[in-house]
């Protein structure tokens, strides 16, 4: 995982960008699931801390790369605020913001913009992953 965000990093640099764009996964990945309608609450251990030290970098933005339901992510939008996260709730927020567009060579309609994907079905592990970006946001401040 920290490779992956190292390569975002010099990217960024090599190309003079002002930011990276971080795409969050919820369930499995930030919170335990309830695999219900309820909002799910229970951050892994180490998330809340790692969101809130991405939150706090300027050349960082993230959204929610989720199916959940708009109202839902409104919420939990609204929840992660509460705990000094914040995160867009579409990728098109962030991509407007960084000026990514659709051209000749990439169609961002299916598949959204990032540099860096923290999602349990692409390999995240949230009981390993989230100890070790703790550790290495925490060298870079």
């Amino acid at each position: 995982m920290i490779e992956v965000f190292e390569k975002a990093f010099r990217l960024k640099e090599n190309r003079n960008w002002e930011c990276i764009a971080v795409a969050v996964d919820l369930h499995g990945t930030v919170f335990v699931p309830t695999y219900s309608e309820s909002l799910a609450k229970e951050f892994y251990p180490h998330a809340k801390e790692c969101l809130q030290l991405l939150t706090k970098k300027k050349d960082v933005l993230m959204y929610m790369y989720t199916c959940s339901h708009f109202r839902d992510r409104v919420s939990t939008s609204s929840y992660l605020r509460l705990h000094d996260i914040a995160m867009y709730i579409e990728a098109h927020e962030v991509m407007d913001k960084m000026e990514v567009k659709n051209n000749e060579f990439q169609d961002f309609v299916d598949k959204p913009y990032f540099n860096v994907l923290l999602d349990d079905k692409a390999g995240f592990d949230p009981d390993r992953d989230w100890v070790a970006l703790l550790k290495y946001l925490k060298e870079r401040q």
